[in-house]
Order: structure tokens, then C-alpha cells, then sequence
């Protein structure tokens, strides 16, 4: 939009037109369901655009497409810190990389970028001549950074001995444990873990 108004130059009016246009205000998920809420409650789309300083097309743009908003929050927990309903441009090679995922890490597997980039590639020639027509497939590691970031799936480092520990025979031990010490007493039990025992030792120095 544009304001006019009259100045005085060499004492002659002159138009003058000075712009008055708003920055565009991106919503993110979580904004969007409050305005959602909002006009379920009864407020008028005047209204909830005047609070979220959004344009009224904006505001009837989103109540049209609220079904797509739920299910696409249904099926990416992290969309309240998205602003927008771009998914995968290969949605089968999404799909099944995020079914594998999810099983890998419920038989508790680490797994890495170039691991998921690498299954993305393999789920990609599964599925190429479905996804015919489409743009160049690259299983890069930015590929596997976008799908972590669309489902919520958080980057944790593993310590120690935490990558090949055996949490079964872990929890088989723990309740095995108080039969192997049922015979001794607490002061005769010591905790040896990451503990040598030099059995014969040359001294070092003279």
C-alpha cells in the first residue's frame, strides 16, 4: 500500500508517495494452530489477523488448509519449529528410511549421517522406477541433516563402552548379582572396574 501526501516545493503542492507496506510475518506450526484455535472459538478472521499482524488472505489461506496442517503435525513432531509443509521430494525413499530408522533405534543401533545417507541411497534404487521423473536422487549427508530436522531426531553422542554394551545380559546381571554376593559381606566387595593387577613388576629406576 502506499500513502500520498501533499508537501509544498518552491511553493508549488507536489504528490509525494511513500511506501507503507508491512514486512511479511512467517508463522511457524505452533502459531498456526493458535489461529486455528482462534477462529474455532468464534474470532473473526479481521480479528486474529489484527493479533498475529498477518494479512486477512493469510489467515483464510491457513484455515483452508487445516486438515493438511494436522496431519502433517501428526507425522513430523518437530513441526512447531517449521514454518512451512515442504516435505521429501522422494516421499517413498522418506517413508521407508524413517520405518527403518525408528526399528534400528528401538533394537537400540546407532546410527550415523553417512549411515542414513547411505540407507537413503539403497531405499532410492528400491524404489527408482517409481519416483520416475523426478529430480536427481544425491544421498548426501545434507539429505540425512533435512530428514533429522523434519521428524525431531536429535544427534546424542555415545561414551565409552555405551556403543556395544549388551543391555540384555546388563539386566540378566543386575538380578543375577545379589545371588553371587549373597554369601559375603558389603566391606568384603570392591568395585574393580578399569582396575590392573601387576602381578610381577620389574622396578623402573635404580
Amino acid at each position: 500500500m502506499y500513502r500520498v501526501r501533499r508537501i509544498k516545493k518552491n511553493g508549488k503542492p507536489v504528490l509525494e508517495t511513500a511506501s507503507n507496506s508491512k514486512k511479511r510475518n512467517r508463522l511457524d506450526f505452533l502459531q498456526k494452530e493458535e489461529i486455528i484455535k482462534k477462529i474455532r472459538l468464534g474470532f473473526g478472521h479481521v480479528k486474529v489477523a489484527g493479533d498475529f499482524n498477518i494479512g486477512i488472505s493469510t489467515v483464510y489461506k491457513i484455515w483452508k488448509n487445516e486438515n493438511n496442517l494436522a496431519m502433517y503435525s501428526e507425522e513430523n513432531p518437530n513441526s512447531p519449529l517449521l514454518k512451512s509443509l515442504k516435505g521429501s521430494d522422494f516421499p517413498l525413499v522418506d517413508q521407508a528410511l524413517k520405518t527403518w530408522f525408528f526399528q534400528e533405534r528401538a533394537n537400540n543401533n546407532f546410527l550415523s549421517m553417512p549411515i542414513l545417507s547411505e540407507k537413503a541411497l539403497q531405499f532410492y534404487n528400491m524404489f527408482k522406477e517409481q519416483q520416475c521423473g523426478q529430480k536427481p536422487f544425491q544421498g548426501s549427508i545434507g539429505l540425512a541433516q533435512k530428514f533429522c530436522t523434519r521428524y525431531g531426531i536429535k544427534s546424542n553422542k555415545a561414551h565409552g563402552e555405551s556403543l556395544s554394551a549388551d543391555n540384555i545380559a546388563a539386566e540378566d546381571f543386575v538380578k543375577n548379582f545379589q545371588n553371587l554376593i549373597s554369601g559375603y559381606s558389603t566391606h568384603q566387595i570392591y568395585n574393580a572396574d578399569e582396575c590392573g593387577l601387576n602381578y610381577y613388576c620389574l622396578p623402573t629406576s635404580s
